[in-house]
């Protein structure tokens, strides 16, 4: 392979060793892609022995049927998220708001003004209790 031969020239460079020496790794950890297939086999052998070994090979992590009794939920909870999400941008006072503006302009009075009515009628504009 082309990439291959490019990277065993840049493995092989001395600022590639002294980068190996400062980063205080292995300086013969460079493998090829030929030798690294074996590796990873090996590996994977490996790994496979021991889990048989420790019991870990009985029974798989994640069987269908437990997969089968979760998804109902998982759907569900998916279904809540896309619903929350859409939600979350409505303003549901909006209309409330709205329909206070449009009593309160009928009415003559000022849409911003919070004080309760019973209040309003009673306070003369030189009370020192009004507010600005």
């Amino acid at each position: 392979m082309l990439a291959d031969a490019h990277v065993r020239k840049v493995a092989a460079s001395d600022d590639f060793k002294a980068y190996l020496t400062d980063q205080y790794a292995d300086p013969k950890s460079y493998m090829s892609a030929a030798d690294a297939q074996g590796f990873l086999a090996n590996e994977l052998a490996n790994m496979k022995k021991f889990a048989k070994e420790a019991g870990m090979a009985q029974q798989p992590m994640f069987s269908r049927r437990k997969a089968a009794r979760i998804a109902p939920y998982v759907v569900v909870l998916g279904i809540a998220a896309v619903l929350y999400r859409s939600a979350s941008g409505i303003d549901f006072f909006a209309p409330a708001r709205a329909h206070r503006a449009r009593f309160l302009a009928e009415d003559g009075a000022d849409p911003d003004d919070r004080r309760p009515a019973s209040t309003k009628s009673s306070r003369s504009a030189s009370s020192p209790m009004t507010s600005p």
